[in-house]
């Protein structure tokens, strides 16, 4: 699964080009040089070009990263970059010789346009060529062409390090709800002189989205159906849509890079940034491509191989730990909202009842009219009520308009009336979120059980499971959004009279659940999309039928404890369903789960559907889980599948799960 064949690649989310420093350098350039471009000595050239040849250069691991070269699905090595003008051969993008013959004779050419030289336009390519052909005559003849945009790109920069940023898991975001990962490029700190680290740059890769049809984007996502490039903007503007938009967190994995290094990472950023890839969402994302970058940095780092096929942003975290002393320390951001329930959690009882009226029906005398214990005390009260305005509408704020925003205006003015600095941050880094401690993706589960009928012996069962990515309620949930699941391509067969069958398989499967809050009363919600074994065919035979079930409602929660009640819609379609082919139901989902620990967990759940065509059903299981390590775990399960059946059906089954 980690080989390299197996990789068809898929791109990571939104459109930035490399801003007004990398735009100017994608003019003009022809799409390929055909032949060798006319230098003033070609013998000079000639001599270079049969030195990289004697060294084989073109065949070693850090050109092939450089070009980005990977083996694709019908196991032939292509590159992944898609722009013409990122290859100086016809055939670079399929022969690497070839593209590294027309590159150094790229090098050789005149200097006609400013900034549009082979030299400025690819220098990691030709720092590289230089330290492996150290000392070659040749090179006294490169022309010195002047590579404005290149020099203010890194004079911008200014880089000290690069740090790896995952921006938590984000649910209400289809193309983040795996969460997402970037680049930031910390400044070097002038001394005397604090760190800032707003004015760092962050660099990203994302999709160039097309559409705003949920359907389209999904299947363009799905199928590469658009591409990629990536983007550099002030950090300030990452924190901005992640920390505060969004409300999610950052956690920060500083490279431990040395100078060398660095330039390199930073002349290949360049180089790259101009053009474009295939845009796959589980494959060659917003993730896969940030290691990428990586790789062609040094031989000693090699990261696309500790990730399976389909990357997720938190297994590319866990990738930097599998290169030994590859991360120098890792740092801590914490969300508005995080910031907002800090100050909540400081109020007291008094002022949060204060603080509800006010928001619930603001108007300028209520905000007048509190009294507060003492000065400090009332900063505080405003400094959350300005947090509490930003994450209620960020759109709002940052367009200058609705209610939230003039609410906000007041309160910034009746804030700067108060002279006091507002009390500095005390939030603890939560360890047991660090994304790289979290559990593979991948799942493997092996089991057995009975089903229990009335007037019938007992019936053996097997079991066996396999899930692509990602996690559900009852998987051990460090590292992973709390009471959430996020399931993609998960089959679960059952074997019985020597016969293995298809029980369901969810393409995706998602349930969000929000505990009810007097501030934020979000819903909970989820969906599953996949194929179902239903008991639907003639004779009350079970046959497949595929469809979706949709769930919204609330949930609600007090210490280790969760309850929801979720109203669902079903709907199936099956070739063989013995009434009628289309299956639609209404019906509602209660659910309890207890988390005694990370390690132990129980799930309670009853349903009640009630069918347009066919009788109702009333089903209930209960399962206890034991993630006894972060990846193994075992599981007992009872379940009825229809309670009001005449002829009573109860199965139990034991399940271990594998991780990877």
């Amino acid at each position: 699964m980690k080989v390299a064949f197996f990789r068809t690649h898929i791109l990571c989310l939104g459109f930035v080009l490399f801003s007004a420093l990398i735009s100017a350098t994608t003019t003009a350039a022809p799409a390929f040089v055909k032949k060798p471009v006319e230098v003033s000595d070609s013998s000079v050239v000639q001599s270079l070009i049969d030195a990289a040849e004697a060294a084989k250069l073109s065949e070693t691991r850090t050109w092939r990263k450089l070009m980005h070269f990977e083996l694709n699905a019908f196991g032939m090595l292509r590159s992944q970059v898609k722009a013409p003008a990122f290859f100086f051969s016809e055939n670079g993008d399929h022969k690497l010789d070839q593209e590294m013959q027309a590159t150094l004779w790229s090098f050789f050419g005149p200097i006609e346009v400013k900034d549009e030289h082979a030299i400025c336009k690819f220098p990691a390519r030709l720092s590289w060529l230089q330290s492996k052909l150290k000392g070659h005559p040749a090179w006294a003849s490169l022309p010195k062409p002047t590579c404005y945009y290149f020099d203010v790109f890194l004079r911008n920069l200014n880089a000290e390090s690069i740090s790896f940023v995952f921006s938590s898991y984000y649910a209400n975001n289809p193309g983040s709800a795996f969460g997402h990962t970037f680049f930031r490029v910390n400044k070097k700190i002038k001394e005397g002189r604090s760190k800032q680290e707003l004015l760092d740059y962050g660099i990203s890769y994302a999709a160039n989205v097309t559409t705003s049809n949920p359907l389209i984007y999904f299947i363009n996502g799905l199928m590469g159906g658009f591409t990629g490039t990536y983007a550099s903007v002030p950090y300030y503007y990452k924190v901005r849509e992640y920390n505060d938009y969004e409300s999610r967190d950052l956690w920060s994995y500083e490279l431990n890079l040395n100078d060398a290094e660095l330039q390199q990472l930073l002349y290949h950023i360049w180089e790259v940034g101009p053009h474009y890839f295939d845009y796959y969402f589980f494959t060659q994302n917003c993730s896969y491509h940030m290691l990428t970058l990586m790789e062609a940095v040094s031989d000693r780092i090699e990261l696309t191989n500790k990730v399976p096929l389909y990357v997720i942003p938190s297994d590319s975290v866990k990738a930097l730990f599998e290169v030994p002393g590859f991360v120098r320390k890792v740092e801590f951001r914490p969300s508005l909202r995080r910031h907002f329930e800090d100050k909540w959690n400081r109020f007291t009882d008094q002022e949060k009842k204060d603080f509800l009226f006010v928001v619930t029906g603001y108007t300028d005398a209520a905000l007048t009219g509190i009294k507060f214990d003492n000065i400090q005390r009332k900063a505080l009260f405003l400094d959350g009520l300005i947090d509490y305005v930003d994450m209620k509408d960020p759109d709002g704020v940052a367009k200058h308009e609705g209610s939230w925003y003039h609410m906000k205006e007041k309160v910034l003015i009746s804030r700067a009336e108060v002279a006091v600095i507002s009390e500095p941050v005390a939030i603890l880094v939560p360890e047991d979120e660090r994304p790289d401690i979290s559990h593979p993706s991948s799942r493997v589960s092996l089991g057995f059980g009975e089903r229990n009928v009335t007037g019938a012996s007992k019936q053996s069962l097997g079991f066996l499971n396999f899930r692509f990515a990602f996690h559900e309620l009852l998987d051990d949930s460090h590292g992973l959004p709390a009471r959430s699941q996020l399931e993609f391509g998960n089959f679960k067969f059952q074997y019985f009279e020597n016969d293995l069958n298809l029980e369901s398989f969810s393409f995706f499967n998602i349930m969000q659940l929000n505990p009810l809050r007097t501030l934020d009363p979000k819903p909970s919600w989820g969906i599953d999309v996949g194929v179902k074994n239903m008991p639907l065919c003639d004779g009350g035979k079970s046959c497949l039928g595929s469809g979706l079930q949709v769930y919204g409602g609330y949930a609600a929660d007090w210490g280790r404890h969760m309850v929801w009640l979720l109203p669902f819609i079903h709907y199936r379609y099956g070739n063989s369903f013995a009434i009628t082919r289309n299956y639609a139901a209404v019906g509602y989902q209660v659910g309890y789960l207890f988390e005694a620990s990370q390690t132990y967990k129980l799930l309670a759940k009853y349903s009640k559907e009630v069918p347009d065509r066919y009788p109702t059903v009333d089903t209930a299981s209960v399962t206890a889980r034991y993630n006894f390590k972060s990846n193994q775990a075992a599981e007992f399960e009872w379940s009825n599948p229809n309670l009001n059946s005449p002829v009573e059906s109860q199965t139990t089954k034991f399940l271990f799960h594998y991780f990877f």
